[in-house]
């Protein structure tokens, strides 16, 4: 018999905590978006846990594809552009977020060291809220994953000008990423699986090897890449290679743009 339990707040750290003081057996799980951890390490946030050290990857399952959006009464139409007028108009430009300290503010202060693009950074309490702001005009430009944004992108209530994940998304390839006009700039948003951090080896190998004959089923490779989430499966040391260096340099930039996250 299986359970699922849905512990939400605190941007998944309350689930999080949970599972990283639950006991090591397999049999307590997190499921969850990992840029939250990689923030959470990055600042040594104080939250009763610490990624690194109290949890077990058991494997990735793909990043979150992140839109950058406008409005479409907005000038700018490309990339290039929104660089552009931004640029030429600094503090001018509202940029929603879901939060403070959120990957998406991140980015915004990413723009502003890596590319001197100075917007005003307009964070709400999750999606939802900052979406339905966007949506009425309040703010110009906001990020969104591709699941979240597509029905908006389809009816031409926002537009997607950029990907913000450090590669191009095989939902949209067509978009560039905000990378390619702002070098450093991106953000690493996804979707793994961790385990309390003591879990025994063989525990976790037959947990990755579920997930991985899970993740490269046909009919998920589909639904996934359809929803914006390109499958990537690999065993659960791909994570700590993959993202440790991520939140180093996450970590460099706080440090270095005198950002204080609670």
């Amino acid at each position: 018999m299986s359970w699922w339990r849905d512990r939400g707040g605190a941007g998944g750290n309350l689930a999080a905590a949970y599972v990283a003081r639950a006991a090591p057996d397999g049999h307590t799980l997190l499921f969850t978006s990992y840029g939250n951890l990689i923030i959470a390490a990055a600042a040594d946030l104080q939250l009763g846990f610490h990624p690194w050290r109290d949890l077990a990857p058991v494997g990735m399952i793909g990043p979150m594809t992140v839109v950058l959006l406008v409005r479409p009464d907005f000038p700018a139409r490309t990339l290039q552009d929104f660089v552009r007028h931004v640029a030429a108009r600094p503090g001018q430009v509202n940029f929603a977020s879901v939060g403070f300290g959120s990957s998406y503010h991140l980015l915004v202060e990413q723009l502003a060291a890596y590319g001197r693009l100075n917007v005003t950074h307009v964070p709400y309490r999750g999606g939802a809220a900052a979406m339905t702001d966007f949506l009425g005009g309040w703010v110009q430009a906001t990020l969104a994953t591709w699941l979240f944004a597509r029905p908006y992108i389809a009816d031409g209530s926002a537009r997607a000008i950029a990907v913000a994940n450090g590669a191009r998304a095989p939902v949209a390839p067509d978009l560039p990423t905000v990378a390619e006009a702002v070098p450093g700039a991106s953000i690493t948003e996804g979707l793994g699986i961790f385990a309390p951090a003591g879990t025994p080896a063989p525990i976790i190998a037959q947990l990755n090897a579920t997930l991985q004959r899970i993740i490269r089923t046909p009919a998920m490779q589909v639904w996934l890449i359809e929803n914006g989430v390109p499958p990537q499966p690999g065993p659960p040391e791909a994570f700590t290679t993959e993202m440790h260096p991520v939140a180093d340099s996450l970590g460099r930039l706080l440090r270095e743009a005198n950002i204080r996250l609670e």
